[in-house]
């Protein structure tokens, strides 16, 4: 499944997934998960947040896949084979041995998807990840996250934000519009 949270910049689309992700932490309400975790450690192994801008790698793409496979419990027996799996079911295998700075923003978003793939996540929050790409990419964007979340190996649910509604429509099973922090109905005029 697919949620998307749409809404203009400062409705509150990133406060919302740093919430869900236990990265902020609510001044009331509270939040319940359909999930078994132990401790906030063990909900952020389980939610995996991407924000809209990430770290900077250093090294090749390759050897930092290989890393946070090895990190996550990959044997490295099967280290290499996962990497390899998860870089061709993404389009990647050209790119493997292409640093950070080498790659456009559609690729940086496909490479920072696969790394958060090794870890093994029940939910994928990822923040605004068509800004700053051109439509065909986004279109590569959106095809991956339909494929990760409709998978027969290992379906991953992803809760996406962004300001693009067309996009998030076509692709979401569900969509909450976000204005001033509050969910509005889409269709409401008022």
């Amino acid at each position: 499944e697919i949620l998307g949270l749409v809404g203009e910049n400062g409705n509150g689309k990133t406060t919302l997934l740093r919430l869900l992700c236990g990265e902020l932490v609510a001044t009331s309400g509270s939040l319940h998960y359909n999930f078994k975790h132990d401790d906030l450690y063990d909900l952020r192994t389980k939610l995996v947040y991407i924000p809209q801008r990430t770290e900077t790698w250093y090294g090749s793409m390759f050897e930092n896949l290989q890393f946070t496979a090895a990190t996550y419990g990959y044997n490295p027996e099967e280290n290499a084979l996962i990497v390899e799996l998860i870089i061709s079911r993404l389009g990647l295998r050209k790119f493997r041995k292409h640093s950070w700075k080498s790659l456009s923003s559609g690729y940086k978003m496909r490479f920072e998807l696969a790394r958060m793939l090794l870890r093994k996540p029940k939910i994928l929050l990822i923040d605004e990840p068509l800004a700053n790409l051109d439509i065909l990419a986004q279109q590569t964007v959106l095809e991956d996250f339909r494929a990760i979340a409709k998978s027969p190996f290992r379906p991953i649910g992803i809760v996406l934000s962004s300001q693009q509604l067309y996009e998030v429509e076509k692709t979401s099973s569900q969509v909450i519009f976000l204005k001033l922090g509050k969910q509005k109905n889409l269709h409401n005029t008022t």
